[in-house]
């Protein structure tokens, strides 16, 4: 039986057959060698997305090459001569000294709390705001070395943004995003999904329910106007000391950072595409409210 070639161009995708090829000369002869041999290079891959992208007038930044590397390395013959290993994340905050007893302190207010008021762990929620821009282009670009301007596509509102309110609570359920924009009522041919809640200024429709809320040391959190709406609407507040999010937030620790990653690649896609068009003036338009809550 004949064995079936495989040509070593620079390819994106392969067939079934084309695949265990690659595998079975991997396992013959190592899986470097196999990499070499049918310039299965995931840099390389990279290299040519990235030259792609910036021909378009796409911009690149670690981010969306960091997500683009994660689709290659997805690829199955790029799996089998390379399997995903495991990296440590670190801490970047700065913990206080006195880390211990905060952390002690804290954790022994949240159980009295939640034993004086019998919360179940569906009604213990951690919430917390995060600026998000109309333009998510980056401060870093990748481009070819030596030159001295970098042009990117955008539609011009980088400095626009508009604050998005997470929420998790403690049985691990995670809630649909609010998106808060500035103005008095939705633009006209809006339409915004129902797993997104979007308000142009906020309403008086929290729960009557009983239950906990912990956010961190924000100085809008601690104004006495805050404190006393959540009280009337039966909320509990406890207040995570400062320096302490990064260990007892579970937005920041989980969340918040693949939301915005997420975000981001939505918005390159998005751009990629064509966007939302062009004015008459042949600028590109920015993106609706109903394009970001999409």
């Amino acid at each position: 039986m004949t064995q079936k070639k495989v040509g070593v161009r620079q390819r994106t995708s392969y067939s079934l057959e084309e695949k265990l090829v690659v595998v079975k000369y991997a396992q013959e002869n190592g899986r470097n060698v196999a990499a070499k041999h049918f310039n299965l290079n995931a840099p390389m891959f990279l290299y040519n997305w990235i030259i792609e992208q910036r021909k378009k007038g796409f911009a690149v930044n670690y981010i969306s090459m960091r997500l683009q590397m994660c689709k290659i390395l997805k690829e199955p013959v790029i799996q089998a001569l390379y399997p995903a290993g495991e990296r440590r994340t670190k801490i970047s905050q700065k913990l206080p000294e006195d880390i211990e007893q905060k952390l002690d302190e804290f954790r022994r207010f949240v159980i009295r709390l939640r034993a004086q008021f019998n919360f179940d762990l569906n009604n213990i929620f951690n919430i917390d705001e995060t600026s998000v821009w109309f333009d998510m282009a980056g401060n870093m670009m990748v481009n070819n070395k030596g030159d001295k301007t970098v042009h990117i596509c955008t539609t011009g509102n980088d400095k626009n943004h508009f604050t998005v309110v997470l929420t998790c609570s403690a049985d691990g359920t995670k809630y649909p995003p609010i998106c808060i924009f500035k103005g008095k009522q939705l633009p006209r041919g809006e339409v915004i999904p129902k797993s997104v809640i979007c308000r142009i200024r906020m309403s008086e429709n929290l729960s009557k329910e009983s239950a906990m809320i912990v956010y961190d040391s924000f100085r809008g959190h601690l104004e006495k106007s805050v404190k006393i709406k959540f009280k009337q609407h039966n909320f509990h507040l406890a207040v995570i000391p400062v320096g302490l999010t990064s260990v007892c937030q579970p937005l920041d620790v989980s969340i918040n950072k693949p939301f915005k990653d997420n975000l981001q690649k939505e918005w390159h896609e998005w751009m990629s595409r064509g966007g939302s068009g062009v004015t008459a003036a042949g600028n590109l338009k920015r993106a609706r409210i109903s394009d970001v809550c999409g």
